[in-house]
């Protein structure tokens, strides 16, 4: 098992991501990987430590983003799991309904 090189921050109500082996002061805005933005952040489990993929809300809804704020995911969900589904088939298990769940690809294409 390996130790994550990146965690969630909250400021001020916020979300955000550090890596904790460069964070050492909130205080200066440099030293966050990305600046608290967002309602909600998980970095999900994967095979890649340096390149997570990350669900983040914003707006009210769900989207996925890289280490690099990238978009992957538009923020179009009303909710995405927080399940294994990425690590083991490189799929999101999503939702636009809250009811109906079904599973898209990092090109945002369904299953």
């Amino acid at each position: 098992m390996k130790k994550a090189l990146f965690h969630a921050y909250i400021l001020n109500k916020k979300y955000g991501i550090i890596e904790d082996s460069k964070f050492k002061n909130p205080s200066d805005r440099n030293q966050f990987t990305i600046y608290p933005s967002y309602q909600y952040l998980y970095i999900l489990e994967g095979n890649d430590l340096a390149n997570p993929m990350i669900v983040a809300t914003y707006n009210d809804k769900f989207g996925v983003i890289d280490i690099n704020n990238k978009i992957i995911i538009p923020f179009e969900y009303s909710d995405i799991k927080r399940n294994y589904s990425w690590k083991l088939g490189k799929m999101f298990e999503v939702t636009k309904d809250d009811k109906n769940y079904y599973y898209i690809d990092s090109y945002n294409r369904s299953y």
